[in-house]
């Protein structure tokens, strides 16, 4: 009866209190065959999260430039690799799934992040365009009333261009783009 007991306590408050990891931003990163567990706590270097390794995730992992929202960067790593995570009190404790062997698995590529451009339901269609092309160093032009997004939006592609492209036609408005410059210019009607 004992033992029921102490079993009841430890993985009842587990599963009541797990939590989501932080939605921050992390990167960009870059790993030449670095071992999976030295990834993972790169990763986290940038945040108050502690790893804690049950079982250490085997293989390694060779990638250029990862960025990204910590959960979709865990997400990604850990089905590539074959590792389980969760999350409790700033800590991730991570352990190898399947129990794989770092010589049966193959190198890691985390592919190029996208571009993403996020419009918030309510605010301003410009001043979205606007901060995009100041973080992607093009200079922006809008002419006529501003618009208002009428929903949550995230809009993501492998260039600015066609990022902002998809943007636009999805407000149901023109914009030019000159080829080979950084420039673009918005006109509403």
């Amino acid at each position: 009866m004992k033992n029921k007991l102490i079993f009841g306590l430890i993985i009842a408050p587990t599963i009541a209190l797990a939590a989501e990891v932080p939605d921050v931003a992390v990167g960009p990163f870059d790993f030449d065959e670095v071992p999976t567990r030295e990834a993972i706590r790169t990763i986290l270097s940038s945040t108050d999260i502690s790893p804690a390794f049950q079982l250490p995730p085997a293989g390694v992992v060779t990638a250029k430039n990862v960025k990204g929202q910590l959960p979709d960067v865990l997400k990604h790593l850990s089905s590539a690799v074959g590792f389980t995570y969760s999350y409790k009190d700033k800590v991730l404790t991570i352990s190898q799934q399947g129990g794989a062997k770092a010589n049966k698995l193959a190198p890691v590529v985390i592919p190029k992040p996208v571009v993403s451009i996020s419009l918030i339901k309510g605010k301003s269609v410009k001043s979205a365009l606007e901060e995009a092309c100041k973080q992607h160093g093009y200079t922006f032009t809008w002419e006529g009333q501003d618009l208002y997004s009428k929903y949550n939006a995230q809009f993501e592609a492998e260039s600015f261009e066609a990022a902002v492209n998809d943007l636009l036609v999805a407000v149901r408005t023109n914009g030019y783009a000159p080829k080979g410059r950084k420039e673009l210019y918005v006109v509403v009607q």
